[in-house]
């Protein structure tokens, strides 16, 4: 009985702890992040190198960082002492957003946000998109690589259209696909939250879109915002069958449309041969053939569709970043150094503070190894893996969209485990700190791109 007892408490001990340390380390960025006059310190990829996620408290500065933690304080102990209001606050957002036409609304709304607060700080990649869009005038020969097929060639398709009718620029495309990519995600997310954690649909969804990688969706100006959304389209596909509900095709064709959108998406091909062993040892050689099929139908449909529209097959090789313009692969991988993972793993504390959650929930073993978190571990693991291997020809933090989708599969593992999976005094307390404290940097950084995009 005593050992039943003390468990909890040492599993309770352990997020407070870490959730303590979070905000340690926010406030110590927040110091760093100030200059000798107390001013914000101006943004470069070369500075702030080992604080850049827990220093975007610095815009706030010190008096409005407290106001705003004894904000959260205050209402965590109201949450505490008056629960009821609170559940049923979420009961009735839980019973809304089973309404498909309720979630169509949030997703359109938070369309509208997106684009509203469009990041204005542009990597130095998409600062060449304008000229590049302009220099292929009415053909896309010269700026389409099979790096990212479809991603660059809707994204420029949509430009002419808009530069033609509507005067749009390069970066308002951007803005605008990348937040209609964001209702997409949000609709999708909605339904991987209900099929996920049932009970508690609304905490899930609110846990997720609290982390950084959100800010792809805020009108991003890269190719990566149309990916995210088909990556997320993926993972819900692929836990749908899982759970017997679609066939294997649907995830294996889902994925084979990521891949021609953007080669980053090729990374989840391990969860995917890890559906084709389940699906083998569960019915057979023969059920593998028509997803097989179906991949391989849509990826050389993309192929040969783009040769014959300027896009030859032989610049899969000689022109593509990917394979290292003719041969020089090795190129494209990091040594391991010391220096760029801790950028990483900075980094990763931005766009999914949720993997702070990863020691309570495998000490405390709050991690079953059903299928779905199979899944999802190889998803996460297969993603930071090329993120950590991956060389980035603009620093890290400038190329932090590149990395940002091995996020996605990090927050729904972390959280819809540990809204299933633990059960200890306070943990709605805990939950909510740690979603406000990674939350506020999430939305500092969100709102600062764009209103101050270079860190004045």
């Amino acid at each position: 009985m005593k050992a039943t007892v003390a468990r909890p408490n040492h599993e309770l001990a352990t997020y407070i702890v870490l959730t303590s340390l979070f905000l340690v380390l926010q406030l110590a960025g927040l110091a760093r992040g100030l200059d000798s006059n107390g001013l914000v310190s101006h943004f470069s990829s070369q500075s702030l190198t080992y604080e850049f996620s827990f220093s975007q408290l610095r815009h706030l500065g010190p008096e409005i960082t407290l106001v705003w933690l004894l904000g959260v304080a205050v209402f965590i102990l109201l949450f505490h002492r008056y629960p009821k209001p609170f559940r049923v606050i979420v009961q009735v957002a839980d019973r809304l957003l089973a309404n498909p036409w309720v979630a169509i609304v949030v997703s359109l709304a938070c369309a509208r946000v997106f684009y509203a607060l469009s990041n204005e700080f542009i990597n130095p990649d998409g600062r060449l998109f304008q000229a590049a869009f302009s220099s292929a005038s009415g053909r896309p020969d010269s700026v389409l690589t099979h790096d990212e097929i479809w991603e660059f060639f809707l994204h420029w398709k949509l430009w002419y259209w808009g530069s033609q009718h509507l005067g749009w620029t390069a970066a308002e495309t951007y803005h605008i696909a990348s937040s209609l990519a964001g209702a997409g995600f949000i609709f999708v997310l909605i339904a991987l939250s209900h099929l996920l954690v049932p009970a508690h649909p609304t905490a899930l969804f609110l846990a997720v879109t609290s982390a950084g990688f959100m800010q792809l969706f805020f009108g991003d100006v890269e190719n990566y915002t149309l990916t995210a959304l088909l990556i997320l389209c993926y993972l819900f596909t692929a836990i749908l069958h899982i759970k017997g509900r679609v066939s294997l095709v649907v995830p294996s064709a889902i994925l084979a449309v990521a891949v021609t959108f953007h080669l980053l998406a090729a990374t989840l091909l391990p969860s995917l041969i890890y559906l084709a062993f389940r699906s083998v040892s569960n019915f057979g050689r023969r059920s593998i053939y028509a997803p097989l099929a179906a991949f391989l139908a849509i990826t050389l449909a993309t192929l040969v569709g783009f040769h014959y529209g300027g896009l030859p097959i032989s610049n899969l090789f000689f022109h593509t970043h990917a394979f290292g313009h003719g041969g020089a692969i090795l190129a494209n991988f990091a040594f391991p150094s010391l220096s760029p993972y801790l950028q990483h793993a900075n980094l990763l504390l931005l766009l999914s503070p949720s993997v702070i959650i990863l020691l309570p929930l495998v000490v405390f073993r709050r991690f079953p190894s059903h299928p779905t978190n199979i899944l999802l571990v190889i998803a996460a693991a297969s993603l930071v893996a090329f993120q950590l291997t991956w060389r980035s020809g603009i620093g890290v933090y400038n190329d932090w969209n590149l990395y940002a989708a091995s996020a996605i599969p990090i927050s729904v593992l972390m959280w819809a485990n540990f809204l299933t999976n633990v059960r200890m005094r306070w943990r709605a307390e805990v939950f909510v700190a740690l979603v406000a404290l990674t939350g506020m940097q999430s939305l500092i950084w969100i709102v600062w791109n764009h209103y101050y995009p270079y860190g004045y």
